[in-house]
């Protein structure tokens, strides 16, 4: 532990992003924060936003330090959809997206403010003090107790969840036939690996 002491950033690693104004031209950026306490995987986030977000000519991720990821589209309306279409939840952590103008270093941002019309499929919520950012075993008075607070004494419970929607089941699956199934997927393979 002694060692990580002895670690400091210079001044080219000081964890502040900058995008440049020729650089940013034309794009929309929207910083993401992730409340979370994990590591975040840069990969494992583009894999679960690009299906949802179906972006048209894609987006770029950078990456700007203390679970901020500002994402670059260069296309605006794509942008103000998935803005509208908050809030948005990684590993059932919150993701708070927000507009970015070049005013201000994102590092300064303020990541205080996210729709929420009810209170279904909740990311992670603490059930002592209300908050989004971390989980009952998080919170500090649960902490420095040792676990040995009553539950029963939480402000919030399981109650304030929404009961979530469920779309009735179909009555009928149609399963194709075992051959044409592999077809299929060899057909989808072999696209997706032609030389070029």
């Amino acid at each position: 532990m002694k060692h990580w002491r002895n670690l400091s950033l210079n001044e080219r690693e000081d964890g502040t992003l900058n995008l440049s104004r020729e650089r940013s031209s034309g794009e929309t950026i929207l910083p993401a924060k992730f409340f979370t306490k994990r590591a975040l995987s840069t990969e494992a986030v583009i894999r679960t936003f690009n299906p949802l977000w179906r972006s048209k000519n894609g987006f770029q991720v950078r990456t700007a330090g203390n679970h901020i990821l500002p994402f670059a589209f260069d296309n605006k309306e794509e942008a103000e959809k998935i803005l509208s279409l908050q809030p948005w939840s990684f590993d059932k952590h919150l993701v708070v997206l927000c507009r970015y103008d070049n005013a201000i270093p994102i590092s300064k941002l303020n990541f205080n403010r996210v729709t929420i019309f009810k209170y279904e499929r909740l990311p992670i919520i603490c059930y002592w003090c209300g908050c989004l950012d971390h989980a009952d075993k998080d919170y500090d008075r649960w902490i420095e107790s040792n676990g040995t607070l009553n539950l029963e004494d939480r402000e919030y419970g399981p109650w304030i969840r929404a009961s979530p929607f469920v779309m009735p089941q179909k009555t009928v699956i149609k399963v194709p036939g075992y051959y044409e199934a592999l077809k299929k997927e060899k057909g989808l393979k072999t696209k997706g690996h032609e030389q070029p």
